[in-house]
């Protein structure tokens, strides 16, 4: 990661001054880590999972229990982002312990979302919607709607798993306002090809094809603009399912770009996923 320091990482404090010395260095690097990995862009690297585990002993030998919940946060995101389902959600679960303690409802709502986010990656999508349900209580009415909003498409994603399209869609509808507001406004990118790649999911599953390889191919578009290259795997993966069901005979062609792309960014479990779907000889790896 380019924001990361580029002398070794240390991981011994002799007292608070030192951690205090390094964490004001090295916080940024940090925020660089969680902005990554937030995004889901599969760029976390080796290095920030050294940096996190040096800014935790920081947070340590200074005391600061809000700080260590933070950076727990953190790691739990980068394990998230590597794929570590089991290790993401122990770093979450820690972080939400340490919360409470402090009694950071701001923290703990992150933490619970992060949970949520934990079990849709792991097919586990009731339960996702369950810790989605112990946000909203926590978060500031008066706060920011992107906050709103995001939660209204992780609820989308996993309504779409389950099947309940008509359900999924007015969620995604009410974060895509949010994203793209229809009076005008600055517009969100990312997010809004996040919301139209779980649209173009949901329309598919209507069997309103033509709507829903619309909605892919304008994700797509704003995942490459921005290398985001694990969501573009994605969206290949529901391309492949939209062409299939129309009978296209190039379907498979999605399939074999998502693995390439899942393979590019390290992420070999999600690229032999797509490889049990292929057949014999069709992979690039």
């Amino acid at each position: 990661m380019k924001d990361a320091p580029q002398d070794t990482v240390r991981f011994d404090f002799e007292g608070p001054e030192e951690a205090n010395d390094w964490m004001r260095v090295h916080m940024e690097s940090l925020r660089a880590c969680a902005h990554w990995a937030e995004h889901e862009s599969g760029t976390v690297e080796d290095r920030s999972h050294a940096l996190l585990e040096a800014g935790l002993r920081a947070a340590r030998a200074l005391g600061d229990k809000g700080l260590e919940s933070w950076v727990r946060h953190l790691r739990g995101l980068a394990l998230l982002d590597s794929g570590d389902l089991e290790g993401a959600d122990q770093e979450f679960v820690a972080s939400l312990m340490l919360a409470e303690t402090h009694g950071d409802d701001r923290a703990r709502a992150a933490s619970l979302e992060a949970r949520g986010v934990v079990a849709q990656r792991d097919r586990r999508d009731q339960e996702a919607l369950d810790l989605f349900d112990l946000v909203e209580p926590l978060r500031d009415p008066k706060g920011r709607p992107r906050g709103t909003a995001v939660l209204d498409l992780l609820r989308g994603r996993s309504l779409v798993t389950l099947g309940r399209f008509d359900h999924a869609l007015e969620r995604l509808d009410a974060a895509r306002e949010v994203f793209a507001p229809s009076g005008g406004g600055a517009v969100d990118e990312v997010n809004l090809a996040r919301v139209r790649l779980e649209r173009g999911r949901a329309l598919n599953g209507k069997r309103r094809g033509e709507e829903a390889r619309d909605e892919l191919e304008l994700s797509l578009a704003g995942f490459e603009a921005r290398g985001h290259t694990v969501q573009m795997a994605r969206v290949r993966e529901a391309l492949a399912g939209v062409t299939q069901l129309a009978g296209e005979k190039n379907w498979m062609d999605h399939l074999l770009e998502a693995e390439r792309l899942y393979r590019e960014v390290g992420s070999e479990a999600e690229a032999e996923r797509i490889r049990s779907f292929l057949p014999r000889g069709r992979s690039g790896g």
